[in-house]
């Protein structure tokens, strides 16, 4: 078992998104944002562990602001989880003139081919999908990491 991501044989998963989350602020301050960024944080009480979120309005991972640009409210999750997390983002009011909602979907996963095409299917990106574009994901809106 790597002990790096278990507690007392439980699997902890948040490490995985404290990831993510170093990855999409990284993103971000390369493209000039200063960025915060909340941890998930994890304790023991009596012989337990437990975790707690930090997130900002119980929605939002990562705050970036920019001059002249909207401040950016993100979510940052997996793919397979990117309906639960927009369900939690939309509930909190922000005035879309001045604020940008989004949610990041991770997409990573080894390269591989698609079993009829044969061409190679993208992998190791953000899906980005924003409240504005009523959450519909789109290919430009794809985020890379650099290598």
């Amino acid at each position: 078992m790597d002990h790096r991501y278990s507690r007392g044989g439980v699997r902890v998963t948040y490490r995985k998104g404290n990831e993510l989350q170093r990855k999409a602020a990284h993103v971000l301050e390369d493209e000039g944002y200063m960025v915060h960024v909340t941890v998930r944080t994890s304790y023991n009480r009596g012989g337990r562990w437990f975790s707690q979120s930090n997130d900002v309005f119980n929605a939002f991972d990562i705050l970036a602001s920019k001059i002249g640009e909207p401040v950016r409210w993100i979510q940052v999750t997996t793919i397979s989880n990117v309906s639960q997390r927009i369900k939690k983002v939309v509930a909190v009011p922000l005035d879309p003139e001045h604020n940008s909602v989004e949610v990041w979907g991770w997409k990573g996963g080894s390269p591989r081919k698609h079993k009829v095409t044969g061409e190679w299917l993208p992998r190791q990106y953000f899906q980005v999908y924003y409240a504005n574009k009523e959450w519909r994901p789109d290919p430009e809106d794809r985020v890379f990491l650099k290598k």
